[in-house]
């Protein structure tokens, strides 16, 4: 089964999408109960200050309302989304800056771990041709950057990049 994912922005457009139809829907139903109220009003022998058949229906103006906040919250997730896509573009700057001010052992690691997605630290040891001991100095290096991640698993470790 295909699994479909919506960003932020994708969702506020439907959000937005959908308040502009219910928009018409309440104006829609608004125009036909003025004009049955015009009718009944013609019969109806109350002052126009307290005829209930005179003015917008209240029910109207909650419908309005309703859709507004909708629309506003639509606003809302589309400029979430900009603000999303411009810190991961930050973070991704950050993070070519960092990989280029690494020396050329702890590039050579990093990106073997970054190609990789997750690898055992022992892998690392067999890939890069390095000593365990200084793959683990290069590993402490690069988790204290923020660059990689290591999670223990029985005896080993799992190395994963971060960024």
């Amino acid at each position: 089964m295909t699994r479909i994912n919506f960003g932020n922005r994708q969702i506020g457009l439907i959000v937005i999408l959908f308040a502009a139809a219910f928009a018409l829907i309440v104006l829609d139903f608004t125009r036909k109960v003025e004009s049955l109220n015009a009718v009944l009003h013609q019969n109806c022998t109350l002052p126009d200050a307290i005829c209930p058949f005179v003015g917008t229906p209240h029910q109207a103006l909650v419908g309005f309302a309703i859709t507004g906040l909708l629309f506003l919250f639509g606003i809302l997730l589309v400029f979430m989304s900009r603000k999303e896509v411009a810190a991961e573009l930050e973070t991704k700057e950050k993070t070519e800056k960092l990989v280029k001010e690494l020396g050329k052992d702890e590039q050579k690691l990093y990106e073997t771990v970054r190609s990789a997605g997750a690898v055992f630290q022992s892998e690392l040891v067999e890939k890069t041709g390095f000593t365990k001991v200084r793959v683990t100095r290069i590993l402490d290096k690069l988790e204290a950057k923020g660059l990689v991640e290591r999670k223990r698993r029985g005896m080993t470790n799992i190395v994963t990049a971060k960024r």
